[in-house]
């Protein structure tokens, strides 16, 4: 699980908002630069956020790690990227550590330190705070944290109702970025055993489909087609016959590939054959091979 979670945080960092990383860490931040840290071929790792922040009129170095699990190597691992921002940064600048975790249960051993030492960042546990903190940012990918988050007295269907409304309002009239968050809304609500919720209410929402942008629609207007039969067309094309949903499923293939996304899951995602699932994947696979 917390491999999937990596990749999810790994694609959708680069729309992590300094706005919310200054209400989660609770420090101001007037203004902010990404660093982009080289580590040597022997470091295996490397850090999730580093920025630049400027803070009044003093400037520090904020580092940033998303945890899944409660990694008993925490403070090992702060330590090294404390020394390798230091040294890329000439040591004039304060780094400041936090640790974003996004487990469900109280972290302790990523706060443990070894003997005589202190550990030097802040673990944050993101289940103290609202999930509406995460639905008031206008991204999706940001808006599927809220799973995370604390409910409140909140219903867990509501807050599932909530989210998924949220992304399919930001994600109107891109559909493979819509499935693409729901995706991974659906990896982030195993921890709360919500996986399940979310397909139900996902399934019971109506997705706005405009028929009339369709370009079989528009081919079938220009051949004197009916509207009509037009629906009708598109309708069942909808079911399960893949020639007009090609584009788009292999469009969130490629998007999702990272994700491992299975041939099965493709299947339900979009109504149509496990063996036309598998077929596209692997027709997206082949195209990129030939790309490098």
């Amino acid at each position: 699980m917390s491999n999937y979670y990596d990749k999810i945080i790994k694609e959708n960092l680069s729309l992590f908002p300094l706005s919310l990383a200054s209400e989660l860490l609770q420090i101001p931040i007037d203004e902010a630069k990404l660093v982009t840290l080289e580590l040597q071929k022997t470091i295996e790792r490397r850090p999730d956020f580093v920025a630049k922040v400027r803070r009044g009129n003093e400037y520090d170095i904020l580092h940033i790690e998303f945890q899944a699990t409660d990694a008993s190597n925490m403070f090992t691992r702060a330590r090294i990227y404390q020394a390798l921002i230091w040294e890329q940064q000439g040591y004039q600048y304060d780094v400041l550590q936090y640790v974003v975790y996004l487990g469900q249960k109280k972290p302790t051993l990523m706060k443990r330190a070894p003997k005589n030492q202190v550990c030097t960042y802040k673990v944050i546990h993101i289940k103290k705070f609202s999930y509406k903190l995460f639905l008031r940012n206008p991204t999706p990918e940001v808006n599927i944290f809220a799973i995370l988050a604390n409910f409140g007295e909140v219903p867990e269907e509501q807050v599932v109702r909530d989210i998924l409304t949220q992304i399919l309002r930001l994600c109107k009239g891109d559909q493979a970025r819509f499935l693409k968050c729901n995706n991974q809304l659906e990896i982030l609500a195993q921890s709360r055993k919500l996986q399940s919720t979310v397909i139900k209410i996902r399934e019971d929402m109506p997705f706005v489909y405009d028929i009339t942008k369709d370009l079989r629609y528009l081919e079938g207007e220009k051949r004197g087609i009916g509207k009509g039969e037009q629906r009708g067309i598109v309708k069942g094309e909808k079911r399960g016959i893949a020639k007009g949903k090609r584009e788009t499923i292999s469009t969130y293939i490629r998007q999702t590939l990272n994700l491992q996304e299975t041939p099965e899951r493709i299947a339900t995602l979009f109504g149509i054959s496990i063996e036309l699932a598998r077929e596209l994947r692997e027709g997206v696979i082949q195209e990129l091979e030939a790309k490098k």
